[in-house]
């Protein structure tokens, strides 16, 4: 006896659509958006700002270490300097172009050439790092983030 063939078809499209139905919404789904309301007061400067969380990694500890955002100081003076890394919290403006930051840091006589990484991480885009070596005891240099659309 070999059965029913349209039965099987039925058994095999089931099975299918068992499997095929959770997968389309794995695959096609879409995140939801939520609207956030805006009071009266809010300005335009805090509407094209974007709460950042910034990292710096070092290899050898710095001596000295600027951070600037146009003329904000990112980086506390009162700051002492921990073991590997250092995270700030800033609000930057929106990077519809791209965001440029000023890096200036010196390091402690015998120190060898080091690195010195910086990710941006803002809400809702990707996060980017830049790294610069120094040369000598110090670094100075300008970093441009830029996230593309």
């Amino acid at each position: 006896m070999r059965g029913f063939p349209p039965f099987h078809l039925l058994i095999c499209v089931i099975a299918f659509a068992l499997f095929a139905i959770p997968l389309a919404r794995l695959t096609f789904a879409r995140p939801e958006t939520v609207g956030m309301k805006r009071t009266a007061t809010a300005t335009k400067a805090d509407a094209d700002s974007i709460p950042t969380r910034i990292l710096i990694r070092y290899a050898h500890q710095p001596k000295t270490l600027s951070l600037k955002y146009g003329d904000l100081e990112l980086v506390p003076k009162e700051v002492t300097f921990p073991a590997s890394i250092i995270e700030l919290k800033a609000s930057l403006n929106r990077p519809s172009d791209g965001i440029e930051m000023t890096v200036a840091a010196t390091w402690p006589q015998g120190t060898p050439d080091t690195a010195l990484a910086i990710e941006l991480e803002p809400d809702g885009l990707d996060s980017k790092a830049q790294t610069r070596w120094s040369t000598g005891l110090q670094v100075s240099e300008i970093i441009s983030f830029n996230w593309t659309p």
